[in-house]
């Protein structure tokens, strides 16, 4: 795979991103600010995040067909909404509970916006 490294001098412009078949690296001070969906796929795609809010505050992310997340310790990635293959996930994840997306000792945390429905 290609590696694409991302520094604070280099930025995103418009709401979407997509990566196929690439690892980016985002460092500490790299930031897509205006990223407001995130679209990962690929098994060979990583996206490797060193700071916890990389994206637009509640940002969306898909990862398909293999593509992961990779979250040093200590780092927390939090995004508005999480979808693996289009089904829609929502809690916290580490390379424990889903080491099929995330890898990396830090987690992956959605930030449980969603609809509650009391049926009675």
């Amino acid at each position: 795979a290609n590696a694409v490294g991302v520094t604070d001098a280099v930025s995103a412009t418009g709401g979407d991103l997509a990566i196929k078949d690439v690892t980016l690296a985002i460092g500490e001070s790299g930031s897509f600010a205006s990223v407001t969906n995130v679209v990962a796929s690929g098994a060979s795609t990583v996206l490797s995040v060193a700071c916890g809010q990389p994206f637009a505050r509640r940002a969306n992310l898909a990862l398909n067909d293999g593509a992961k997340v990779d979250v040093p310790a200590g780092v927390v990635l939090r995004v508005g909404e999480l979808r693996v293959n289009g089904e829609l996930l929502c809690g916290e994840f580490t390379s424990e509970t889903r080491p099929d997306i995330v890898s990396g000792e830090g987690r992956v945390k959605t930030s449980g916006m969603g609809m509650i429905l009391l049926v009675k």
